[in-house]
């Protein structure tokens, strides 16, 4: 059965004198470095450190190297800090940061394993469960490399879990890895054949290599599997290609939008995108494309609206209608 791991926060006094913080006492210097160990007093590698201010919002995201070191300087002396990590294996750990003396502070962390009776998947499964959540919120910030790591970590409990490796190549993707990414979508297909979003993520990744007809039948199949999400995954596809920057795709954007509207329920982005670019041209079809977005955002409740886009939307029909009444 796999190891867990227990943190045991041993805190090693290398210069300055440390000490552990009373809560909401400042952190009295303005660096901090340390290691993480394990029993054996091995440096752990690879491990994703988060430097929390507590009096205020900030936060640094520091990683130890293969020794298992890590520094982080530029703090504030007046702020309260906190070490605290979640790593893939071990207990999460917390340390209240204070060095009495303003010299940089030193930390040493130390690990020790606990096993986990055999036959009890909770424990993992709750680890796994959080590290991809971390891995998530990570990537909605825009923090894909960190993602990455916490991907990574997450698979290292439990490689075959599909939606992981799905992220995992989003992740890839934003950072241009897309080897990588094609290599994490195809292994979640393998893993789940049946999930339409893989094939977005599929699909994404031909794009990206330059295969526009293949990502668009990954889209279409996608789309096939998932009908009432056929809107939004055409209007997906449509923001790939446009990425893209290419002019010679312009007509498979077209495509791609008026698939996303055709659908049931139509796509409403789509529907306001195809209408202002109609409209833009003085094109007659741009008032029907804008006021079917009108329609369906009006069916929206209050605080769903795009106040502003309705506003936009009205004003280019307007626009439209003065300029096919001029003689």
């Amino acid at each position: 059965m796999m190891l867990r791991m227990c943190a045991v926060l041993l805190l090693v006094c290398v210069a300055g004198d440390v000490t552990m913080a009373k809560d909401g006492q400042p952190l009295g210097t303005d660096s901090v470095s340390g290691q993480v160990i394990d029993g054996n007093g091995r440096g752990v590698g690879g491990i994703s450190l988060t430097l929390l201010r507590r009096d205020q919002t900030d936060s640094q995201i520091v990683q130890t190297s293969a020794a298992g070191s890590f520094s982080s300087g530029h703090l504030d002396p007046r702020g309260t800090y906190t070490l605290l990590a979640t790593p893939a294996e071990y207990e999460p750990f917390e340390v209240a940061l204070h060095s009495a003396d303003g010299k940089p502070l030193t930390v040493e962390v130390r690990l020790h394993a606990q096993v986990i009776p055999i036959g009890d998947p909770t424990a993992s499964t709750a680890v796994v469960r959080k590290l991809f959540e971390e891995g998530r919120r990570l990537a909605e910030d825009h923090k894909h490399q960190l993602a990455i790591e916490k991907y990574a970590q997450t698979l290292s409990i439990d490689m075959n879990y599909a939606n992981v490796r799905a992220y995992k190549a989003l992740s890839h993707l934003a950072l241009g890895q897309i080897g990588d990414a094609d290599k994490e979508i195809v292994e979640a297909l393998r893993l789940n054949a049946g999930e339409c979003t893989f094939y977005q993520v599929a699909g994404a990744t031909k794009i990206a290599q330059n295969q526009v007809v293949a990502g668009r039948g990954l889209y279409d199949k996608a789309a096939l599997l998932s009908p009432k999400n056929a809107g939004m995954i055409y209007a997906d596809l449509a923001a790939t290609l446009a990425t893209r920057g290419d002019d010679r795709l312009a007509g498979d954007i077209d495509s791609a939008l008026k698939a996303a509207v055709s659908a049931e329920p139509p796509a409403r982005d789509a529907l306001f995108q195809l209408g202002q670019t109609y409209a833009s041209a003085g094109r007659a079809e741009g008032k029907t494309y804008l006021q079917r977005y009108l329609d369906a955002e009006n069916k929206l409740p209050d605080g769903q609206r795009d106040a502003q886009k309705m506003k936009l939307a009205r004003q280019l029909i307007k626009a439209l209608e003065a300029v096919n009444a001029a003689p």
